[in-house]
């Protein structure tokens, strides 16, 4: 498998389909009333279900492989890559805002079918912009400027991330990276402890 544009095309189309299939269920939600309200509130959880599941594994692929392949071979886009995380969790912390409101929403009075479709929208607008981001950087940095044997390596590696996944089985990260890689995961989760506790302490003041 090479980590071409055709296999990254495939993903990103994958994921703007079902956000567009959700922009018009709150679509609905928001101008088919209280009669609907019910039909259209499951709906627009089903869709963001299977949303959320499926950029979950976009975004797992990218922290899990993609990124420290990255880190260690084309080091010049760590920044790039640390604002990539970043809008990973501006959008975990969006999706669930939105999941809770939708919640609720059976408790709330017809008015509030906007308020929904606003966080809605501002959830996709992440979502669309986070991907235009990572086919203008990490897409053409893989195309562009990766070796023809990293190119395979990288391919390699992203194909068995995929099987593993798909069979269900836990999944072991060294086993996909090299010592520097490694080295890389280790410092980011030192630098998450770090934060988390300084959050945790500034909460606590």
């Amino acid at each position: 498998m090479r980590a071409d544009k055709t296999f990254f095309d495939q993903e990103e189309n994958e994921i703007l389909r079902q956000v567009e299939d959700f922009h018009k269920i709150l679509t609905h939600l928001k101008y088919e009333g209280k009669v609907s309200r019910g039909k259209n509130v499951k709906a627009a959880n089903r869709a963001m279900s299977r949303l959320v599941g499926t950029f979950k594994k976009h975004r797992r692929l990218q922290e899990e492989i993609i990124f420290p392949f990255l880190q260690v071979h084309i080091p010049k886009h760590e920044a790039v890559i640390r604002f990539l995380r970043s809008d990973h969790e501006d959008i975990k912390k969006n999706k669930d805002r939105l999941r809770l409101s939708l919640q609720k929403l059976s408790k709330q009075s017809v008015t509030e079918n906007g308020k929904i479709q606003e966080l809605g929208v501002y959830l996709i607008c992440l979502l669309r912009h986070h991907l235009e981001l990572e086919k203008e950087n990490i897409h053409k940095a893989i195309k562009r400027e990766l070796r023809e044997d990293e190119k395979k390596e990288i391919g390699v590696r992203i194909k068995k991330w995929l099987t593993i996944n798909r069979s269900g089985k836990s999944l072991d990260l060294r086993f996909f990276q090299t010592h520097n890689e490694k080295e890389c995961f280790h410092d980011r989760r030192s630098n998450r402890t770090a934060e988390s506790k300084e959050t945790q302490h500034e909460n606590s003041i």
